[in-house]
């Protein structure tokens, strides 16, 4: 058959469609038909339609498409296309367990044969420009409107099968109809800080460790309340093997990583961490970009197992007010350039009080800022191998930053810290703070001082933000992204300040 259709093809007595289409007949449909299989495959003719125009002038577009195709003939049985991206709040509010809650983007789902129609001829979903400045229950902060209409472009080099049978996922950025780029967009904002660096000889390497709270979902009157943790049996700690005897568990986090690799995602392990109902799974490091789609990817397919088993998946950073809290760790390496680890780093400790804006996102964010409980300490400083400090340092330039949680907007607060980290290394600032051994709050006053150690993180998000709005070289850095934030967080904060602490802990849980 190979031989026979191979040549027909090169005497142009068939297509090369035409000659797939031959084996799609023989070999797929008539075993579809005989043993009744039912299995849909997109037909050739629909994978034809993306090819590319060879006098478009966008090489980024032609990438995307080939990312696109390459997918769908892979596999086939995909059917639907979700568009996804992070607003300034992140997720959207879903009201039943059948659906996936914390940490969702907000998405859009296209059929797959209309979104090949419509990427071939280079047409876009339109977003209204009040995305970037709606809160979690689709009310706008202030200076948004309903006027206006961005594009939604999908960056294929992130695509990735779904959670869902049938269902591909890519993020996407926010453009003008014209092609200019949105400088608030999340996800536009941090390719910027990359392409920067990357015009200046220094590449990153960025793996994000994703620690989640299981928890069951209780009904009372007139609602839900979050508060029984299923997995509290008693021996629950960070690495015990206790936490990894139950079936049910188990199950759930086998699940999981199967899942995860069907999505083309390899975690590098994971363990049960120090809370009750807490794990870890740990990503595999990537290029910064693919990092964090890889991140929110993997957030999903764990919250929709989780949903599928009657449990609640939260980021929440402080779920068990009596146990450790739910962080979202980054490493970052250099991976060209890496000498310039030192200044790269002193410029983020620089301007963590500021930082902290994007990486402790909400009030709730700061009950899990404290000294002594490996959270990464109220004091800002760095130390090896140090996990009482803030920037741990590994190896090289590898380094963990541990001031970040689930409820942050990984790409702004990613491009915050590349951003300082890139002007450190612009300004050839040294690293005068001395590595700190110990936990910071256990010394004394007058050893701090000798390390260089002065500043404290903030105690609230307004403060951070006031710390984000005086720093103003960070300021300049995020360009508009920064005025973006803080009035969208200013707003989203005086709707939370209006809830009860019970309320506001609730909805939060539900939403992260």
């Amino acid at each position: 058959m190979q031989h026979v259709l191979c040549e027909y093809a090169e005497r142009e007595t068939l297509t090369a469609t035409q000659a797939v289409k031959v084996v799609q007949d023989v070999f797929f449909n008539t075993s579809n038909r005989l043993y009744k299989l039912g299995l849909p495959l997109l037909p050739i003719q629909e994978l034809d339609e993306l090819s590319i125009d060879p006098e478009d002038s966008s090489q980024r577009w032609a990438d995307n498409l080939t990312h696109l195709r390459k997918l769908l003939r892979k596999d086939p049985s995909i059917q639907f296309l979700r568009l996804q991206w992070l607003d300034y709040t992140r997720p959207d509010s879903y009201k039943t367990m059948a659906n996936i809650t914390h940490s969702t983007p907000r998405a859009r789902v296209l059929p797959i044969k209309r979104a090949v129609r419509m990427f071939s001829e280079r047409k876009f979903v339109g977003i209204t420009k009040a995305v970037l400045g709606l809160l979690q229950p689709d009310t706008a902060a202030p200076g948004w409107g309903a006027s206006g209409e961005y594009n939604a472009y999908p960056c294929f080099e992130g695509l990735r099968p779904g959670g869902r049978k049938a269902y591909a996922t890519v993020q996407i950025e926010f453009q003008e109809h014209n092609g200019d780029e949105v400088p608030i967009c999340p996800r536009t904002l941090l390719r910027r800080q990359v392409e920067k660096a990357e015009s200046q000889g220094i590449e990153f390497i960025v793996g994000f460790e994703v620690e989640i709270v299981f928890m069951s979902r209780e009904k009372v009157e007139g609602g839900f309340q979050y508060g029984s943790i299923p997995v509290n049996e008693g021996g629950h700690a960070w690495s015990t093997a206790h936490a990894l005897r139950p079936d049910y568990i188990m199950d759930l986090l086998e699940e999981i990583v199967q899942k995860l690799e069907n999505a083309g995602i390899q975690i590098e392990q994971f363990h049960a961490e120090s809370s009750p109902g807490q794990y870890e799974f740990i990503l595999p490091p990537l290029p910064p970009l693919l990092s964090v789609d890889t991140l929110i990817a993997a957030r999903e397919i764990i919250s929709l197992v989780a949903a599928n088993a009657g449990l609640r998946a939260t980021l929440f950073p402080k779920p068990a007010p009596a146990h450790a809290g739910t962080g979202a760790h980054v490493h970052i390496s250099l991976t060209k350039s890496s000498e310039k680890w030192q200044s790269f780093y002193a410029g983020i400790l620089k301007h963590l009080k500021a930082i902290a804006a994007f990486t402790y996102s909400q009030d709730t964010s700061y009950e899990r800022v404290v000294d002594g409980v490996w959270a990464g300490s109220t004091y800002i400083c760095w130390g090896t191998q140090n996990r009482e400090a803030p920037l741990r340092r590994i190896k090289g330039s590898h380094f963990e930053i541990k001031c970040m949680d689930g409820l942050a907007n990984p790409y702004l607060a990613l491009s915050a810290i590349i951003g300082a980290g890139m002007q450190g290394v612009n300004d050839k600032q040294p690293l005068t703070m001395k590595d700190c051994h110990q936990d910071p709050s256990s010394i004394s006053a007058k050893e701090r001082e000798e390390i260089g150690i002065k500043d404290r993180f903030p105690k609230g998000i307004e403060q951070a933000l006031e710390n984000l709005e005086a720093d103003k070289q960070l300021w300049e850095i995020l360009g508009p992204a920064g005025d973006t934030y803080c009035r969208v967080k200013r707003a989203e904060k005086e709707m939370l300040d209006g809830m009860e602490e019970g309320e506001r802990r609730n909805w939060l849980i539900e939403r992260y």
